[in-house]
């Protein structure tokens, strides 16, 4: 389980309330984990109040129900043990061998995003193996880390079972004045604002696509109409990834990003396999690719005719933006949750920091940005938003463009833009 919360939102109280919960079962274990024991005191502290205060209070005798409690923050003691054979234990990850040996029902994972991926996967995840146990991650997001943020990522895809995301923003909570939150957009930065008050991941270095946001842009799958235009995007990769991506373009311009192939050190041969395998019967009308690749005859090889994509670095992201802005409430691009590479790397993907006076180069940094990549090449070649109509006009280079030439080719007789003959 993961919860992407911002400050003051309640997670502390929900982690607390969940461990009573457990903890009033017979023979449960309960671990509290986080990046220091002050921090793990927080949940702590409302089970601790739960138990010897409300319910010791409420119910005569109930005190008798706990065998012994231990309340020292500072010295790193804190645990309760109950008459039911349940106990709960205050963990910090900075000591990581007190992490080894006890199974465990549940865990919380206090401000995870401050605990090390290899804190979780080393010592603790096997914590929970036997027990079939269950973690919860309560946290404000801290940048796009390599724990937290793909897990989210991963729990955004509704068929996950083992996954589960609620995101709460500062005006989800009854008890923050509305007042208070408009003040605190007003005076604070955009990044701080975002991560602090709404729970979102950002970068302080800059996002390229700040346009981009989960709740926006990313949705739930659907069947895409057969008579929706469809093109791929392919990112040559070896030793990175290669990745394919389809796009379908319904009949406003907006565009889907439906299907992705994400995968390293295979050989062309299977790439081709499995874009041909994914794409099954439908009529794909371009696929772009990378220039630069030095591929595009060998893919032709194998059934899949290339054309060079508009590599353009800068005009291609201003194009990306275009598309993800909001025009009459609603943006023009959109990506399917099950993508989950290409939801990762849009929202990871940032400008370098400038320091000093130096004369960086406009670039983005170039790491975990194959599907980023992909994004451009498709959208470089859709029209722009110069009218209502954004297909008003062929322009060179422009999809339509390139659809015109292959429906062409079509009626002449050609196999350009239709590999379904490989398949037969």
């Amino acid at each position: 389980m993961c919860s992407s919360d911002l400050s003051r939102a309640g997670k502390s109280l929900l982690g607390g309330l969940l461990c009573t919960i457990e903890l009033l079962k017979p023979n449960k274990r309960v671990w509290i984990v986080a990046p220091s024991y002050n921090l793990g005191e927080k949940e702590f502290r409302y089970v601790y109040d739960f138990l010897v205060n409300k319910l010791g209070q409420k119910y005569h005798g109930f005190t008798d129900f706990i065998v012994h409690q231990h309340y020292d923050a500072r010295g790193g003691n804190m645990d309760i043990e109950l008459a039911n054979g349940s106990k709960i234990e205050v963990k910090s990850a900075d000591n990581p061998d007190s992490l080894l040996g006890e199974e465990v029902d549940l865990m919380i994972l206090s401000e995870s995003a401050k605990i090390s991926r290899e804190v979780w996967e080393r010592y603790l995840f096997a914590r929970l193996l036997s027990r079939h146990g269950k973690a919860f991650f309560p946290t404000t997001p801290s940048g796009y880390d390599r724990f937290i943020y793909p897990m989210y990522v991963e729990g955004l895809d509704k068929s996950q079972s083992n996954v589960f995301v609620e995101q709460v923003n500062a005006y989800d909570c009854p008890h923050i004045d509305p007042k208070e939150i408009e003040m605190a957009r007003q005076n604070l930065s955009e990044e701080f604002f975002e991560e602090q008050y709404m729970g979102n991941f950002v970068t302080y270095t800059g996002r390229v696509y700040k346009e981009f946001t989960i709740d926006r842009h990313v949705i739930d799958p659907f069947p895409i109409p057969e008579h929706w235009d469809k093109v791929r995007m392919i990112d040559y990769g070896v030793t990175n990834p290669f990745v394919c991506l389809w796009m379908a373009i319904n009949p406003e311009g907006q565009a889907y990003v439906y299907r992705e192939h994400y995968e390293a050190g295979k050989p062309i041969s299977y790439h081709a396999g499995e874009i041909h395998r994914m794409t099954g019967r439908e009529v794909i009308d371009v696929t772009y690719i990378d220039p630069s690749a030095g591929v595009k005859i060998d893919l032709g090889c194998f059934g899949i005719p290339c054309i060079d994509a508009d590599n353009d670095i800068m005009s291609g992201i201003s194009r990306v933006q275009e598309y993800m802005r909001l025009r009459g409430g609603k943006p023009s691009f959109f990506v399917f949750n099950t993508c989950k590479h290409t939801v990762e790397e849009l929202m990871g993907y940032s400008w370098p920091e400038k320091k000093g006076d130096l004369n960086i180069k406009e670039r983005p940094i170039k790491a975990a940005d194959h599907t980023a990549d992909c994004v451009r090449y498709g959208l470089a070649a859709m029209p722009s938003f110069s009218g209502s109509n954004v297909r008003e006009k062929i322009i060179d280079g422009s999809f339509d463009y390139y659809l015109n030439q292959i429906t062409q080719r079509r009626e002449r007789g050609g196999i350009i833009g239709n590999e379904n003959s490989y398949l037969n």
